[in-house]
């Protein structure tokens, strides 16, 4: 299953017939059915009813797609707007949480390797200017974590407050890994830059998530319309 971007639909009753296209799709190629958010409507579809067309990803660990719906035709849901907005701030939330988990890992790589590696006779860690890529790295990942925690108590008890935290952490998390990874690299030095080492596969992963669910900018217009909305009720 695989939730894909809005496309036009129409219809009566139960059937809808979907045009248009969506893309990127995450995991498209691998589904059996479609959930397709059509305006205000929510359908499914069967795979076999639609052209997925596979797409070359910078990041190679992803499998990504464009759908076409040439008058493909679907099964509306009767789908509250509420559960079709949980669905979408959730799954920002879970981008959010991989790309703190990528964060994580990119400062633990450098860490180590900031101890091991010598010149002028000192762990490169020593020097100052280490040091404060490091601690800039670990101020962005902490400060992406603690909304995510908050938004993961605002799903059980706030719904409103988990929509304001998720996509305030979808901004932080993407922020804290576009940091994080190139720095990475730098810290490796020319070694980090060498297809054989594993600090370009974050920075790939970096540069894919934040353009997922609608991008990081969408996240951000979210987070300024609820504010905004807040200061004028």
């Amino acid at each position: 299953m695989c939730i894909a971007a809005e496309v036009d639909g129409d219809g009566d009753g139960d059937a809808v017939i979907l045009a248009g296209s969506a893309e990127p799709v995450l995991d498209a190629t691998g589904a059996d059915v479609l959930v397709i958010a059509a305006g205000s409507s929510v359908a499914v579809v069967e795979a076999a009813e639609v052209a997925i067309e596979s797409q070359p990803a910078y990041d190679a660990t992803r499998s990504l797609a464009t759908v076409s719906f040439a008058l493909a035709r679907a099964r509306r849901l009767d789908v509250p707007a509420e559960p079709v907005r949980d669905g979408r701030d959730l799954q920002r939330a879970l981008l959010a949480a991989e790309s703190v988990g990528a964060a994580d890992a990119c400062l633990q790589m450098a860490r180590e390797y900031a101890i091991d590696r010598h010149a002028f006779g000192r762990a490169i860690g020593s020097y100052q200017a280490i040091k404060h890529k490091l601690v800039e790295m670990m101020r962005r990942i902490e400060g992406a974590r603690s909304l995510l925690v908050g938004a993961g108590r605002g799903w059980a008890e706030d719904r409103d407050g988990f929509a304001l935290a998720a996509n305030a952490a979808r901004v932080l998390a993407a922020d804290a890994l576009d940091y994080a990874a190139p720095e990475n690299i730098f810290i490796h030095g020319g070694v980090g830059a060498t297809w054989e080492h594993d600090a370009q596969l974050y920075y790939r992963r970096a540069e894919l998530s934040r353009r997922l669910a609608g991008g990081v900018e969408a996240a951000a217009d979210d987070v300024a319309e609820e504010l905004f909305a807040r200061m004028s009720a």
